[in-house]
C-alpha cells in the first residue's frame, strides 16, 4: 500500500508543476491537459500491470500448495 501512496504523490506533484507551468504561461493549457492525460493513462496502466503480478504469484503459490 505504501508504494501506491507514493506513486500517487508523485503524480499529483508532476500535475501541480505542470498546472503552476500552465499558469504562468510557460505552456499552454492544452499541453497541460495532454500531460495530464499522458499520466492519468500511465499511472492506470502501472495499476494494471501490477495486479496482474500479484494474481499471477498467487496462483503461483496456490499451484505450489496443490502439488505438494
Amino acid at each position: 500500500m505504501r508504494t501506491l501512496t507514493v506513486a500517487r504523490r508523485h503524480r499529483d506533484a508532476l500535475l501541480l508543476l505542470a498546472g503552476l507551468l500552465a499558469l504562468r504561461g510557460t505552456i499552454t493549457i492544452g499541453t497541460f491537459l495532454a500531460f495530464a492525460t499522458y499520466v492519468a493513462t500511465m499511472s492506470n496502466v502501472t495499476r494494471l500491470l501490477s495486479s496482474v503480478v500479484v494474481t499471477a504469484q498467487m496462483t503461483r503459490a496456490a499451484v505450489e500448495r496443490v502439488h505438494e
